[in-house]
């Protein structure tokens, strides 16, 4: 059934349930209004409400994914998730009853909000109550879960597949990031006091962000995800938190979801001042090279370019690589910018992209892009770019420079040396990395 009916601060839009276990949305709405008219300091419990049968109760939020609300209820059917993925300002509430079935209602956010630490949450009958506070912002009432018995809803919640972060663009689960266990215990130790530093301070957009960053390093990556969802709640106009997740959307292989993450940052972004990104893990100058903008930039056109979407990709890669300030910057984006020109058939275009790299440039950290450069200039031999080790593994770095040299065969018309080259990259095994991701859309397109 669908109900439409205005509330002081809540929607009603929708109710779904399956026969035998109807329940009236209305009343968990005036439970609702009343608390939040009530303001700060009142509790409010939904235990008696919702089906007579229910077990368990979730709240989802806004831009939560499908796959998400899938694995925290297990439904032994088909549900309505209200497309909150989309992030309309709308909030789904689920109940589970004892045949696995789910029923629900979806709620316009209208004057309130359920508090990020609250939503993605399972509730055990006894503990579905929550408070009411100001949000950060002061502009609205939330509602914050006072209940013990809870458990937060991860992509890990189900047990047979909890360490898979993504499936690749082949069908093939990726699971633990392939790090050195010194590289593993840093980025874990620096985890450690990000998460000790957002739980002080879980409204602080500063702490979510880099909550965010340390846990996608160590391979944590859905984790990320959750965690830069929980912030555009609380902040839908940081442009900061799209442009981290759509990084990290990149990295699980949802390139639709990326696009519109970074499309949105853009727009946040637009008329202001650009500011200097900090970096996660400084580079040997301890210099960032990336600034918010230039980032946002970066990681759409690279989303585009992964899809085979070489003519959007395009503009995007010609506006950065006429605001590149440094030369760390030039030569990335002039990598991606050429490759672009040869796949889309404007080789002359592309020639006159080089026509800027010189060997002495001032590069910090992105060597390899400036070697593949050279190697496309004719200034370098391709053998002397491509690194591996004796036991066929790649670093990250080696990963990217291979997929320049693997594309660089494709255009030149030499598929099966593509191929092997692609082949190699996967074998290497750093699937985070961007050239690894490239060399899985190329082998998926010739297959």
């Amino acid at each position: 059934m669908t109900l439409r009916v205005l509330a002081l601060t809540v929607l009603v839009v929708a109710c779904t349930d399956d026969a035998g276990g109807r329940f009236h949305p209305m009343a968990i709405d005036s439970v609702l209004t009343r608390a939040t008219m009530a303001g700060p300091g009142t509790t409010v419990s939904l235990d008696s409400l919702g089906p007579s049968d229910w077990t368990a109760m979730y709240v989802f939020g806004p831009y939560t994914t499908p796959e998400l609300m899938r694995r925290c209820m297990t439904p032994a059917k088909p549900f309505e998730g209200y497309g909150l993925e989309r992030g309309d300002g709308m909030y789904a509430i689920m109940f589970r009853r004892p045949n696995g079935r789910v029923s629900s209602m979806g709620l316009l956010r209208r004057g309130f909000a359920f508090a990020p630490e609250a939503v993605s949450r399972e509730y055990s009958r006894g503990s579905a109550s929550f408070t009411v506070r100001k949000s950060p912002s002061g502009r609205l009432n939330e509602l914050v879960a006072s209940g013990r018995e809870t458990r937060v809803c991860t992509m890990g919640d189900a047990p047979p597949r909890a360490d898979v972060q993504a499936i690749s663009l082949q069908g093939d689960t990726l699971r633990s990031m392939p790090l050195s266990a010194e590289t593993r215990e840093r980025y874990e130790r620096q985890l450690a006091e990000a998460r000790a530093a957002y739980q002080r301070a879980p409204a602080d957009v500063d702490s979510i962000i880099w909550y965010g960053r340390r846990l996608a390093y160590p391979g944590h990556v859905r984790e990320a995800i959750e965690a830069y969802t929980r912030g555009i709640e609380l902040y839908p106009k940081d442009a900061r938190l799209y442009r981290h997740r759509g990084h990290r959307y990149i990295t699980v292989r949802e390139l639709d979801n990326a696009i519109a993450d970074l499309e949105q940052a853009r727009k946040l972004v637009a008329g202001r001042p650009d500011e200097v990104e900090p970096d996660g893990q400084p580079n040997a100058r301890n210099t960032p090279i990336g600034t918010l903008q230039s980032n946002i930039d970066y990681h759409l056109g690279l989303a585009y370019y992964l899809k085979g979407d070489f003519a959007r990709a395009l503009p995007i890669y010609q506006r950065e690589f006429a605001n590149a300030r440094n030369d760390d910057r030039r030569v990335s984006i002039a990598h991606w910018l050429y490759m672009s020109l040869r796949r889309l058939g404007r080789d002359a275009e592309a020639a006159r992209v080089l026509t800027s790299v010189r060997r002495d440039m001032d590069v910090i950290e992105n060597q390899s892009y400036h070697r593949l450069l050279l190697m496309y200039k004719g200034a370098l031999p391709a053998d002397s770019v491509l690194g591996m080790t004796a036991t066929g593994e790649m670093s990250v770095a080696d990963a990217t420079a291979a997929y320049g040299i693997g594309n660089w065969h494709l255009y030149n018309g030499r598929r099966a040396e593509a191929t092997r080259v692609f082949e190699r990259i996967i074998a290497g095994g750093q699937w985070g990395a961007f050239g690894y991701i490239a060399a899985e859309a190329e082998l998926a397109r010739l297959r």
